[in-house]
């Protein structure tokens, strides 16, 4: 890889915000920029992009990282692994800030959000903070061991939860027990630039904002778990308006599966419900038919080719 593979314009760019934000008071020249940032190295009389230049400033940094670049984002309608029942799997790539945009995209899209009605007021609930998903999503891009080919960081949604999983263990120094008082990047250049176009902060709070984003919202804190493979955060999800409606029986519980799984991917038949519930088609058309009596699921077409969708849906609204 080579300075001409980077994207001037990202260069330009990145130096505007940074100016912008008041975060950065160097070069203005793109390469002159790069050279200070440490960007870019003198490899025999070339200039070669640094892992920070080339997560930073290459739309296709894939190639020249050996396969460690972007996001592997996988959604699954149970606590269960199963490839068979995954439910929305994306590999997300491209340069660094794109993949962070494109994941807390994905992550605010795919994840559970209701509202209440309070004094004729609508108030909006939400399974995760929007600042979690960010930090986190940052986080495992900004302090992962790069050093790792060939792994990439992956995110798994489930009903309750999503996991962060960054290859590497964390930093030299930093343990579970100390990650809120103590500070050491494994990559400081990349921190940097980072911090210039806004996507955190200087002073090593992330981690800090994640625990009283989720204190503030009566959650629970994050689980951390630390190994010499991977480092993985645990969300659990927030309850809403909706899913307290119910008690965790397992038909009830089962009951929120099919509603959120609708509301992602509706309309479905019975048969496509019972194979992302792991049930049987008698037993999601008896769920059915009690959702149905509350309410919360409509049903579209004749016998044979019946879907069910949310009853609040757009969908329901234009039945055919």
């Amino acid at each position: 890889m080579r300075v001409d593979d980077l994207d001037m314009g990202l260069v330009q760019r990145h130096i505007t915000t940074g100016q912008e934000r008041g975060r950065y008071h160097g070069p203005l020249d793109p390469v002159a920029f790069l050279r200070e940032q440490r960007c870019v190295q003198n490899v025999d009389g070339i200039l070669v992009p640094t892992l920070a230049g080339a997560l930073m400033f290459c739309h296709d940094s894939e190639s020249g990282l050996h396969g460690t670049t972007g996001v592997d984002l996988a959604q699954f309608p149970t606590t269960e692994l199963r490839s068979t029942t995954m439910m929305f799997i994306e590999q997300i790539r491209g340069s660094l800030p794109t993949v962070i945009e494109r994941t807390v995209e994905l992550l605010w899209a795919r994840s559970d959000h209701d509202y209440r009605v309070m004094e004729a007021q609508r108030v909006e609930e939400h399974a995760y903070p929007r600042i979690v998903l960010r930090e986190l999503t940052v986080n495992a891009l900004c302090h992962r061991d790069w050093t790792f080919q060939g792994s990439r960081v992956r995110i798994q949604m489930f009903p309750q939860a999503i996991e962060w999983i960054s290859p590497g263990s964390l930093p030299e120094g930093i343990t579970i027990e100390n990650i809120l008082s103590t500070q050491n990047s494994r990559n400081p250049v990349l921190t940097t630039l980072l911090f210039q176009s806004g996507y955190i902060e200087g002073f090593g709070l992330g981690m800090d904002t994640i625990y009283a984003a989720l204190r503030d919202a009566n959650g629970e804190p994050p689980q951390l778990t630390n190994t010499e493979q991977f480092f993985t955060v645990r969300v659990s999800a927030l309850p809403l308006h909706f899913t307290r409606e119910f008690t965790e029986t397992p038909a009830e519980s089962r009951k929120i599966t099919i509603c959120r799984y609708l509301r992602q991917r509706g309309p479905l038949s019975a048969v496509e419900l019972a194979r992302v519930t792991s049930s049987s088609r008698r037993t999601v058309l008896r769920d059915l038919e009690d959702l149905e009596q509350q309410g919360r699921v409509s049903s579209i077409g004749q016998t044979r080719n019946r879907r069910y969708v949310l009853a609040d849906s757009d969908d329901s609204r234009h039945e055919t």
